[in-house]
């Protein structure tokens, strides 16, 4: 008798998973650095349409977008950037908050310890976001994307990125 209850509820879509509207990648120019180089990570969202993700400004009833690095013994220090997101009226919430719509590359800094060993070195971005559309909000969601890179003494310095117009440093807080 116990089996067509779990059959029933199966059938039902309780057991269901959420639809997620975001796709997260990590990648980089640089496939190979020398210890002690900074990495530029390219975090990119890709967002289904009809959805928008919340930016990583904190605002008023939202849950922003959070970003961190997975840690790692290879890693000092990290910083985070993104574009300017739109400021558009939240239709659940009647304000005005900064989000993003169909993609958003965040920029990733990962600057690399001196005595960092030669090797494989995998590296993860950690986000903890939320989407909404005009008529729902999802619950909030953490997910991963990963980046192999390779530690390479020999390997040429890597050059420093100056933030490309629109992007602004956001301070990184605790892990995501």
């Amino acid at each position: 008798m116990r089996y067509w209850i779990v059959a029933a509820l199966l059938a039902s879509g309780v057991f269901a998973q959420t639809p997620d509207p975001v796709r997260w990648s990590l990648a980089s120019d640089s496939a190979k650095v020398p210890p002690g180089s900074t990495v530029t990570l390219r975090l990119t969202a890709k967002i289904d349409s009809g959805w928008h993700l919340y930016s990583l400004d904190k605002t008023a009833d939202i849950i922003p977008t959070t970003i961190g690095l997975a840690d790692n013994p290879a890693v000092e220090s990290f910083t985070l950037a993104q574009p300017k997101p739109l400021v558009k009226p939240e239709p659940i919430l009647g304000h005005d908050v900064p989000m993003f719509f169909d993609q958003a590359v965040f920029l990733v800094q990962a600057k690399l310890k001196s005595d960092a060993a030669a090797g494989a070195l995998p590296l993860t971005a950690k986000v903890r976001y939320q989407t909404c559309n005009d008529k729902e909000c999802l619950l909030p969601k953490k997910k991963t994307a990963s980046f192999a890179l390779t530690i390479d003494p020999a390997a040429p310095a890597v050059a420093a990125l100056a933030l490309p117009a629109g992007y602004s440093e956001v301070k990184v807080e605790a892990a995501a």
